[in-house]
């Protein structure tokens, strides 16, 4: 099994208008887009079991080619530590949660940049070196102190008991 560990921060935008100025004007001349596509997530998890598998559909909106990946997800020092490439979801582990969203990536200044879609709003996570991470996240406007240590399964959740309904297991567009 190959294991790749990468480093992420992830930041709820507030202002798609403002961030995709700030996109433009650090990165059109250095960064180019690597890919735009349609993602569906599987969380799959097991009872008294911290660790979640992750399973990762990319639906290329270039190429319509099709990707699988299964990683598992922990939290570490304030930040997520994925091992990629897991070959199969890890026996006894179920279903919990999925959802789909848009995702375009970018890479510049050492980082990869992902945009994320969602139905409840747009996130952007920037995975690189630390300091990579930390430089870019200030030139996109972001305070590396508001990175979001939650998944967006997570958040989704708590939105949706702060309106006193059930999240469904399957939500997106």
């Amino acid at each position: 099994m190959l294991k790749r560990i990468e480093t992420e921060y992830k930041f709820r935008i507030k202002n798609k208008d403002t961030f995709f100025k700030k996109i433009e004007k650090f990165y059109i001349k250095n960064a180019y887009l690597e890919s735009c596509n349609f993602v569906i997530d599987e969380i799959y998890g097991k009872k008294r079991n911290r660790y979640k598998v992750r399973k990762r559909t990319y639906y290329d909106l270039f190429h319509f080619a099709i990707n699988t990946e299964i990683e598992r997800t922990k939290n570490i020092n304030g930040f997520s530590k994925e091992e990629k490439a897991l070959e199969e979801i890890p026996k006894g582990f179920k279903l919990e949660n999925s959802y789909n969203k848009v995702r375009n990536v970018f890479s510049a200044d050492g980082c990869s940049i992902s945009i994320d879609f969602y139905i409840i709003g747009v996130f952007c996570e920037i995975e690189g070196e630390l300091k990579d991470i930390k430089k870019v996240a200030k030139k996109l406007g972001f305070n590396p102190k508001d990175n979001i240590k939650e998944g967006i399964d997570e958040i989704f959740c708590k939105e949706m008991k702060k309106k006193n309904a059930v999240p469904p297991v399957h939500w997106g567009f």
